[in-house]
């Protein structure tokens, strides 16, 4: 929303950026690195679908939260006291996100109505499967466990 200011009378002027959506989401402020905002679109894309939340510190700077989820039984995963293996609490994590999706997918019919929501839901598979690839990839380069997880969810 732009507002403009002339003799003391304030006008508001709608803004929509009509290009294409490739290209609106796909640009980006000369200032932000790319797999930086890549990797907080994917983090924010897997909290749509019960993920991992991204966490905003003091500082200002977004950072990916290292607080786990919960576990199906309540507790949360990668505690201290927690024996579960690491590996496959990840796993599990990524493979939750996947379900929801599914879950969101399945309660769709088929009215013409849904189309619009059924188009976004096949398009966020689309990119849930890609960020899983890529997490995948940066994960492998560490030697983690956690790409396990990643390559079971892709």
């Amino acid at each position: 929303m732009l507002r403009l200011t002339c003799d003391l009378q304030v006008v508001s002027v709608p803004i929509f950026d009509e290009r294409p959506q490739l290209i609106r989401e796909n640009t980006l402020p000369p200032e932000v690195d790319e797999s930086a905002a890549q990797t907080m679109l994917d983090e924010l894309l897997f909290e749509q679908y019960g993920g991992r939340v991204a966490a905003e510190p003091d500082g200002g700077e977004i950072i990916l939260s290292d607080t786990p989820m919960e576990d199906d039984d309540g507790g949360a995963v990668g505690q201290l006291d927690s024996y579960s293996v690491p590996a496959f609490a990840i796993a599990r994590q990524y493979l939750r996100v996947v379900d929801n999706w599914a879950d969101r997918v399945k309660q769709l019919t088929s009215r013409e109505s849904e189309r619009f929501e059924r188009e976004l839901l096949r398009r966020d598979g689309q990119l849930l499967k890609e960020a899983f690839a890529r997490r995948t990839i940066r994960d492998g380069k560490d030697g983690s466990a956690a790409a396990t997880g990643a390559r079971l969810a892709v």
